[in-house]
């Protein structure tokens, strides 16, 4: 669907649960259930804000991005055997050398950690 955007121009946007869409392919509904499980975490989540890239336009660009408490993060979410390709984990390693955080997320309960991890690693630096 085409957006109009109050603060960005005009833009496509997936329709919600648009899981037929072809710029979605190589997406099962697993994926996109664990993806959508790891927003409703976020979107409750104190001092959080995030983002979803999720198009054939942001290659190598990780599925979520945000920041926790000044602190910046990146998940990636995959299946139990998906693989990272090789742009992923090149962007990780530059996420990881400027000092961010990133997750290969393949179910919630691990997203749940790696957030625990980085609000103790947020005490111990404030």
């Amino acid at each position: 669907i085409l957006k109009a955007g109050k603060i960005k121009s005009a833009h496509f946007a997936h329709k919600p649960d648009a899981i037929d869409c072809p710029y979605r392919l190589g997406e099962t509904e697993l994926h996109l259930r664990i993806k959508r499980e790891i927003y409703e975490a976020l979107v409750n989540y104190p001092d959080c804000y995030f983002f979803k890239s999720a198009d054939k336009f942001t290659s190598g660009i990780l599925d979520i991005n945000g920041c926790i408490n000044h602190f910046y993060f990146a998940i990636e979410v995959k299946s139990e055997k998906g693989k990272l390709t090789r742009l992923q984990e090149f962007t990780i390693e530059k996420i990881k050398a400027a000092g961010g955080f990133v997750c290969v997320a393949r179910d919630l309960e691990y997203v749940k950690d790696f957030l625990h991890v980085i609000n103790l690693f947020c005490l111990y630096h404030s």
